[in-house]
């Protein structure tokens, strides 16, 4: 039902930043897990001393750093590294494409309902209670 996709662990720092956006919150740590095409991924948040943070993606194969504040990726595999430019983006970008193909050709590409809610769940149960341990609202995640 997941993809494959099977999240091991949440270790995130004991220490609440407040987000851009009001009334949202940010934590940095890590995400580990395993899936289909990897037998295990950490998915890592640290903040940076430039007040940007760095997303960093590893793999059994391959080790990926997102550099927000200056629109880079990294990837290093098989000992070589690369640099390109990358931008994330907004979910309105995203939501727009999926407006533009559902309105064009009926179709839409999002992942099925019941798969993207497993996907969704194990990220957001660890994260809420993580919120909770640390004075937060019951059942709340404020993160966006």
């Amino acid at each position: 039902m997941g993809g494959g996709i099977v999240i091991t662990d949440v270790m995130l720092e004991k220490k609440i930043s407040d987000s851009k956006r009001v009334g949202y919150k940010e934590c940095y740590g890590y995400v580990i897990g395993k899936g289909k095409r990897c037998r295990t991924f950490t998915i890592g948040c640290i903040p940076n001393t430039d007040i940007s943070k760095h997303i960093i993606i590893t793999t059994n194969k391959k080790r990926y750093i997102i550099l927000e504040s200056k629109n880079k990726l990294i990837v290093e595999f098989e000992g070589k590294i690369t640099e390109q430019d990358f931008t994330l983006e907004y979910q309105s970008q995203m939501t727009q494409r999926v407006m533009e193909n559902i309105l064009s050709s009926g179709t839409c590409k999002l992942t099925e309902f019941s798969k993207s809610k497993y996907l969704h769940l194990q990220f957001l149960i660890p994260f809420i209670k993580f919120f909770e341990e640390m004075g937060g609202d019951k059942g709340v995640c404020p993160i966006t």
